[in-house]
Parts: C-alpha cells; sequence; structure tokens
C-alpha cells in the first residue's frame, strides 16, 4: 500500500514533508505535501474506515486529505477531504492528461471534478470532452501510478 501512496505523491509533485514529524507519518504510510496543503493516506480497509483517523490527521496538520483505497478485487479510488467541505467526497478516480493530473468523481456523479495544481481545486467543468477521453486519461493515470508505485519504495 506505501508503494501505491508513494506513486500518487510522485505525480502530484509537490515537497513532501522530510522533518521528524514528516518522516513519523512516512514510515506509517503516510505522506504530508505541505505547500499543497495536502497528506495521503492509503488503506486496503472497506468505506467509511479509517475516515475518522484520516479527519483527525487532516484537521492536526490543516490539510486537505486523500484516502487512497486500494480494494480486493475494486481497484484504487479515492475519498477525498476538503479543508472547506464538512463531508468526505467519495469513489474519485485519478485522470491525467499531458502531465495534468485530475481526481474525477464516478461517471455518475453530480460531484465536481478536482485539479490537483499545487493543491486541490474543484473545477465546475470536467477536464474530458467525452466518455471515450475519460476513458483514456484514467488509463493514462492507472499505467503512471504503477509505474512509479514500481519505483517508489
Amino acid at each position: 500500500m506505501k508503494s501505491q501512496v508513494f506513486g500518487l505523491a510522485r505525480l502530484i509533485d509537490s515537497q513532501v514533508d522530510l522533518s521528524a514529524t514528516g518522516r513519523a507519518l512516512i514510515d506509517a504510510g503516510c505522506v504530508h505535501m505541505p505547500l499543497a496543503r495536502l497528506v495521503i493516506v492509503g488503506t486496503s480497509c472497506a468505506r467509511p474506515l479509517l475516515r475518522e483517523e484520516a479527519d483527525q490527521i487532516s484537521q492536526l496538520l490543516s490539510c486537505d486529505m486523500l484516502l487512497l483505497r486500494c480494494e480486493a478485487g475494486q481497484g484504487a479510488s479515492l475519498d477525498v477531504r476538503l479543508t472547506h467541505k464538512n463531508s468526505w467526497l467519495t469513489g474519485y478516480l485519478p485522470w491525467m492528461s499531458e502531465n495534468a493530473l485530475w481526481l474525477v468523481p464516478p461517471s455518475d456523479s453530480t460531484l465536481l471534478p478536482i485539479e490537483v495544481a499545487g493543491g486541490l481545486f474543484e473545477r465546475p467543468h470536467h477536464p474530458f470532452v467525452s466518455a471515450q477521453a475519460r476513458s483514456a486519461g484514467l488509463d493514462t493515470a492507472h499505467r503512471a501510478m504503477s509505474d512509479l508505485a514500481r519505483w517508489s519504495i
């Protein structure tokens, strides 16, 4: 699970906290990116497990939270906790094109997509114009995360 968390962190490409506290989080499988105001935590637990613990970390560090879920047979998805929201956004998927990273909600959702650009930013539009472009971007992100995860540990 750590390798997937670090692979996602490398895609986000922001400075990782390497202080004593940051290294303790890394040892626990978390990545704190203070400039992006973001923490990434990974789990193989089903929803909603680990949300309370992730909320505590998010509040302690005043950061947005990505909870990467890699459930057996389900693939990887993200639960997102933005500091300005009162609830979790669930089932997001990483999407990439031309080195731009987005988190897109499930296809049948009315939730807004999130651009990852030095932090997490909800946007009123999707980064793709067709179902084919959506699928291609999801595949690109999956391959990139898999490649980076192999080299992250």
